[in-house]
């Protein structure tokens, strides 16, 4: 007798160990399903334009800029 008892016991442990743990992982699920969707933001034709002219006017000025400081030590 007392050994069914005991079974039953940790029977009914388990069974309540698995439904925490299955409402702790519930929970964590709930959690990524809540945020949003990242959405892809287009690109407006003005901001490609002037990413393009940052690029085409910036690099000659920092190349010419480092080449300056490079030459102005040996002069």
């Amino acid at each position: 007798m007392d050994n069914n008892e005991n079974k039953n016991n940790q029977s009914t442990e388990e069974k309540f160990d698995r439904e925490r743990i299955q409402k702790i992982l519930d929970k964590g699920n709930t959690i990524f399903d809540e945020q949003k969707p990242i959405e892809k933001k287009k690109m407006s034709a003005a901001k490609i334009v002037g990413i393009v002219l940052l690029c085409i006017i910036g690099i000659p000025i920092i190349v010419f800029g480092v080449c300056l400081l490079i030459f102005s030590g040996y002069s």
